[in-house]
């Protein structure tokens, strides 16, 4: 409240009484125990200094996908995609507490950290730990989660959490949970705008078509030989383009060494000395 009165103007005042009149983020989404429409939750917690006095047995298979909550991916773009979250394995040998609500791992859902760095829509299964929350909804509802997403990272979304939450903007970029949750976000049967679907639709379509292009581009990386193997494809051209005698100067003055090569890659420049 004081945020508001310190760095709010009039307009401020009424334009956030406004957007207070709509549906919350909340009214939809609550605990797996909850009638609501959607399921919200903290991730996993895992036992990492070993000494829980009552450790659980994880509740999920060695395949099942893992994204940290450092990945890039989290903070460079809308979506997390399969490649960003490999296998969990055997990471985690046991948790502090158990996991009573394992849907918000499912998909589709909507991961966000505490602030607003890092907001991106999952439409595989994946863990994820305590830091990173999330928002599972059916997958009839994968518009509104991806709308939701792009709303999370929106300057609207970002204005309204400095003048209401407790600690952004004055402490730290730091956004709770439950503040994040009263973020208002009609439905758009319930928006002002008569086109509020097409827009949801509009904004999910363009995601989407984002996700193909970057798999598509990842397809194509995936097929390009690595560093390692090109550099093998190319160390025999090199070798003919080489200048003999100026490699024998080289070996030259070699002997001895020590030799360095800044550049080495996998060493052919000193092979091509031997």
């Amino acid at each position: 409240l004081w945020k508001q009165f310190f760095w709010g103007t009039a307009r401020d005042w009424r334009l956030l009484r406004y957007l207070d009149g709509f549906g919350k983020i909340e009214d939809l989404a609550g605990s797996n125990a909850s009638d609501k429409r959607w399921v919200k939750g903290h991730g996993i917690e895992p036992n990492t200094s070993g000494n829980a006095r009552n450790p659980k047995v994880p509740w999920w298979t060695e395949d099942y996908r893992f994204v940290d909550s450092n990945e890039k991916a989290l903070k460079s773009g809308y979506l997390l995609r399969i490649e960003d979250a490999p296998c969990v394995g055997t990471k985690f040998k046991s948790l502090r507490r158990s996991t009573e609500n394992t849907v918000i791992f499912k998909a589709p859902l909507v991961l966000a950290s505490g602030g607003f760095n890092k907001v991106v829509f999952s439409d595989f299964d994946v863990l994820f730990q305590h830091s990173l929350r999330a928002i599972h909804g059916p997958q009839e509802d994968e518009a509104l989660l991806l709308f939701l997403t792009a709303y999370l990272q929106s300057n609207l979304a970002k204005y309204y959490c400095f003048h209401t939450s407790s600690k952004l903007g004055i402490e730290r970029d730091v956004v709770r949970f439950e503040e994040l949750l009263r973020l208002p976000f009609p439905l758009p049967a319930d928006s002002p705008a008569e086109n509020a679907q097409a827009i949801v639709d509009d904004i999910a379509a363009a995601l989407r078509k984002e996700k193909a292009a970057l798999e598509k581009l990842a397809d194509k990386f995936r097929d390009t030989p690595s560093a390692p193997e090109w550099l093998a494809l190319r160390e025999p051209a090199d070798r003919t383009a080489r200048d003999p005698a100026m490699l024998e100067a080289a070996a030259q003055l070699a002997v001895g060494g020590p030799v360095v090569d800044l550049g080495a890659g996998t060493g052919s420049t000193l092979r091509a000395l031997e």
